[in-house]
């Protein structure tokens, strides 16, 4: 659009034949050459205002790029966010259910000995269970962060 303001040159160069038999020689052979010169005096202001909606186009393509550039490092940062909250958990979800089996192994083996009763026996297993699940449900948040991660970071190559 800029260009378009410029005054513009061109030239151009054309040979051939001519007449009615295609022979060539000095009388049949012919060259023509032009110089065009084009000058706008007056549009109307039409290419200034090209001029500018191109310039805004731009500036839009550029404030496009900026918004796409900053979502995709927001969506980054979400990700690696939600990953580290993912990972905490899961390893407190861990300990919990590592301390959980360690109670009901203890309480097993007082109700081995006839130490314990039934109620006590249950409410241990009961609680070894739900964390366990608890730890299991962790390990597929932590997968599921880990993954978004990936897609977000873009860490595996394309195939």
């Amino acid at each position: 659009a800029k260009a378009r303001l410029q005054p513009t040159l061109g030239l151009g160069l054309e040979g051939g034949v001519q007449g009615e038999r295609y022979r060539t020689g000095g009388d049949a052979n012919f060259v023509m050459g032009s110089l065009v010169a084009e000058v706008n005096l007056w549009d109307g202001r039409e290419r200034r205002s090209a001029l500018v909606r191109a310039q805004v186009e731009r500036r839009r393509a550029e404030l496009q790029v900026k918004d796409t550039c900053d979502r995709l490092a927001l969506q980054l940062q979400q990700s690696r966010d939600d990953h580290a909250a993912a990972l905490a958990g899961y390893r407190a979800a861990q300990a919990r259910a590592t301390a959980a089996q360690r109670a009901f192994d203890v309480v097993r083996q007082r109700d081995r000995e006839g130490l314990v009763n039934q109620l006590t026996f249950l409410d241990a297993r009961n609680e070894a269970t739900r964390a366990e699940l608890a730890r299991a449900i962790a390990q597929q948040r932590l997968l599921v962060a880990q993954a978004t991660l990936d897609r977000a970071a873009a860490l595996t190559p394309l195939p």
